[in-house]
């Protein structure tokens, strides 16, 4: 899976993309937390999270690519900062059915794996 969003803000946490099952058990996410930008998916029953180490929430705009390679995973900030992460695969199936969020979650949804 790859995505790509252009985002401008400067809330210092919020909910920018999620999708999952209806378990959310399979997951996938972009959300921001303390301005910092933070992918996170799960790799069977472990999560992969990549946080960026730099702040996203001052009022410009940043061109943002989020990747998922079966159990790696890839996040290209301004095509500049690229940051990635792996887990041991696990073999087991991903998956992932609609509706995918952006901007926000219904009420209820993703709380099982955003804080």
């Amino acid at each position: 899976s790859q995505f790509s969003i252009r985002l401008k803000t400067r809330s210092s946490h919020g909910m920018i993309f999620y999708v999952s099952d209806q378990e959310e058990n399979d997951f996938m996410t972009l959300f921001l937390a303390h301005g910092r930008l933070v992918f996170m998916f799960n790799v069977g029953h472990k999560k992969l999270k990549i946080r960026s180490q730099e702040k996203y929430n001052d009022g410009s705009w940043h061109d943002v690519i989020f990747i998922r390679e079966k159990s790696s995973g890839r996040l290209i900030i301004n095509g500049l900062r690229v940051l990635e992460e792996s887990l041991p695969p696990t073999g087991a199936a991903w998956k992932i059915k609609g509706p995918i969020y952006l901007g926000g979650v219904a009420p209820g949804r993703a709380v099982k794996n955003v804080q």
